[in-house]
C-alpha cells in the first residue's frame, strides 16, 4: 500500500472540465433567453396597455388599475410601476442564481411560462388580432358570449 499513483476503475465515466465548461454555458445561455423572455413580454405589456384607449377598463391588475388613477393623463405612474416590477423580478431572479438556490431553475421557469400564458392572453383577447372572438370577455362581468357572431 506504499503505492502513491491512482487508478482510474475503467467502468467509471469522468466528466471533463471541457463538458462542465460546456454545461455552464447551455445554463447561462438558457437563463438568458428566460431572463430577455421576461423583460420583452413585459415592455410588450405596457406597450398594449399604454397603446388602449380603454386601458383602465382593460388591465385586470389590482395594482396597475390604482397607479392609472393616479395619473390618467399620462400614465407615468403606471408605466414606472410595471417597469420596477420587471427589474425587481429579474433582480431576484439573478440573486437566487447567484445564491445557488435550489429552486431557483425551477421559479425562473416557472415566472417565464406565466409570462409566455399572459403574452398569449394579451394576444387573443385583442379581438383585432386573427380575427378571433374577445377572449376578455370571459373573465369580465358582461353577460355577451364570445362566440356570439354578428
Amino acid at each position: 500500500m506504499s503505492n502513491a499513483t491512482v487508478t482510474i476503475h475503467p467502468g467509471r465515466t469522468h466528466r471533463s472540465v471541457f463538458d462542465l465548461k460546456t454545461r455552464l454555458n447551455y445554463r447561462i445561455g438558457f437563463l438568458t433567453i428566460c431572463f430577455l423572455t421576461i423583460a420583452v413580454i413585459s415592455t410588450i405589456d405596457i406597450w398594449f396597455a399604454v397603446a388602449n384607449s380603454s386601458i383602465l377598463a382593460v388591465e385586470q391588475n389590482p395594482i396597475c388599475k390604482a397607479l392609472i388613477e393616479m395619473d390618467q393623463s399620462r400614465f407615468s405612474f403606471f408605466i414606472l410601476g410595471k417597469t420596477l416590477g420587471t427589474v425587481i423580478v429579474l433582480s431576484t431572479l439573478t440573486q437566487l442564481h447567484r445564491y445557488r438556490y435550489r429552486h431557483a431553475t425551477f421559479v425562473t421557469v416557472a415566472i417565464t411560462l406565466f409570462q409566455l400564458c399572459l403574452l398569449t392572453y394579451m394576444t387573443l383577447s385583442d379581438p383585432l388580432f386573427y380575427d378571433l372572438p374577445n377572449f376578455s370577455l370571459l373573465f369580465s362581468e358582461t353577460s355577451d358570449s364570445v362566440w356570439e357572431l354578428e
